[in-house]
Order: C-alpha cells, then sequence, then structure tokens
C-alpha cells in the first residue's frame, strides 16, 4: 500500500518548511493534549477502488492536511495558519511525484473539540488518485 509513503511525503515536505515547535501526527490523532498544540496531522479517508481504469489497480482517496490550535485561537488564526505555513508547501512536494497521478482540491473545513473544548482545526482536503 503506498498510504504511508503518501503521508510521509506530504509530512517531509511539511517539515522541511515549517521550523518552529509543533507536534505532527502521521494519522488523525484520536486524543490532543494541549501541550501537543500546536499540530498538523496527515492522514487520508475515503480510501477506495476506482473504476476509472481497467488495466492498473487505481485508487482514489482524500488527503487530509489538519491543523489544530488552542481552542482560545480563531477562525482567523487558523486560517492564517494555514494559508502562511501550509498551503504554500501544498504546490510542490517532489515527493508526492511518483506515488500520486493526480491531485486536486476538494474542501475546507474547522472543527472544534466540544469535549474538552482544547482545541479547535481547521483541515484543508485534497482528492488524490493513485495506482496501488
Amino acid at each position: 500500500m503506498k498510504h504511508p509513503q503518501i503521508r510521509a511525503a506530504v509530512l517531509t515536505a511539511l517539515k522541511r518548511s515549517i521550523t518552529e515547535q509543533i507536534t505532527w501526527f502521521d494519522g488523525r490523532p484520536g486524543f490532543l493534549e494541549e501541550e501537543d498544540l500546536p499540530a498538523v496531522a496527515v492522514y487520508l479517508t475515503d480510501a477506495r477502488a476506482s473504476e476509472d481504469s481497467v488495466d492498473e489497480d487505481m485508487w482514489t482517496a482524500l488527503l487530509h492536511i489538519e491543523v489544530f490550535l488552542k481552542a482560545k485561537e480563531t477562525d482567523s488564526a487558523l486560517d492564517a495558519w494555514m494559508e502562511e505555513k501550509v498551503y504554500p508547501v501544498l504546490a510542490d512536494i517532489p515527493e508526492l511525484l511518483p506515488l500520486i497521478e493526480l491531485m486536486n482540491a476538494n474542501g475546507y473545513d474547522y472543527q472544534r473539540d466540544e469535549e474538552m473544548m482544547m482545541w479547535g482545526s481547521a483541515d484543508l482536503s485534497y482528492s488524490i488518485n493513485y495506482v496501488m
């Protein structure tokens, strides 16, 4: 499976560009402590075989890059973090070139920790196609 390689490629590019102290997650974290923040998680969802190709094992998935900040931070702070630190990196990830066929912007969403009120997040997602 290419899933670990895809996540690793994105994490490598982000770590190369974002040099401040943050917590990195290979996968979406199940629980965050306040000392983990700020944090960035890279994960895949909705991976499934595609019917677009007959002779290859073509797959599609959603690639997520989610930024977590302390709950007191506003959505505007999440947007600024994403726009200044994450989004520019996604335009050029040479490590992804041999791994995926196509990458298109899919969506952008916000979430808040409703149980512990510890974090807020912005989730930037891309639809990717790749040969397994």
